[in-house]
């Protein structure tokens, strides 16, 4: 088989992977959170994105003014998921949908990260199945619901 062709099917194994994770997200009822200050800090952010290019307390001013939170958590990073609202009208499926996305990504990402650096398959699918779907990340994604971490 081609050298391209394994890549590809690879890509298409990871993406399936990432959403056999998230796919049992999508059969519960509303955002888990367990630990709530994170999941409202994230889902107040989305709800005040309708204001982001006009208001400038969304903008991080030196001399006293405004907040640290767009230097932890960029605005634009989020921003993705709140077009993923645009589209569905739901805010749990928007989140749903970004985390299926950020999962998918991650995979992608540290395969062909490891790839680069070792070039052999085998290791480098094992090393993005581990990192992308620790314990870790589970305990985030079902449990805290902990965006930022995502």
């Amino acid at each position: 088989m081609k050298e391209s062709r394994k890549d590809i099917l690879i890509d298409l194994l990871l993406c399936g992977l990432g959403v056999l994770f998230y796919c049992t997200r999508f059969f519960m009822k509303g955002i888990p959170y367990y630990h709530p200050e994170d999941t409202y800090f994230h889902l107040s952010r989305l709800i005040s994105f309708e204001n982001v290019w006009t208001s400038p307390v969304n903008f991080h001013i030196f001399k006293g003014n405004g907040t640290y939170t767009n230097l932890y958590y960029p605005w634009l990073t989020v921003y993705p998921m709140w077009i993923l609202f645009r589209i569905c009208g739901s805010y749990v499926a928007a989140y749903n949908l970004y985390n299926t996305g950020l999962s998918i990504a991650t995979l992608l990402i540290s395969y062909r990260c490891m790839k680069r650096m070792i070039t052999d398959r085998t290791a480098s699918v094992g090393f993005a199945v581990l990192y992308s779907l620790s314990s870790y990340k589970f305990v985030n994604v079902f449990r805290r619901a902990a965006l930022g971490e995502s």
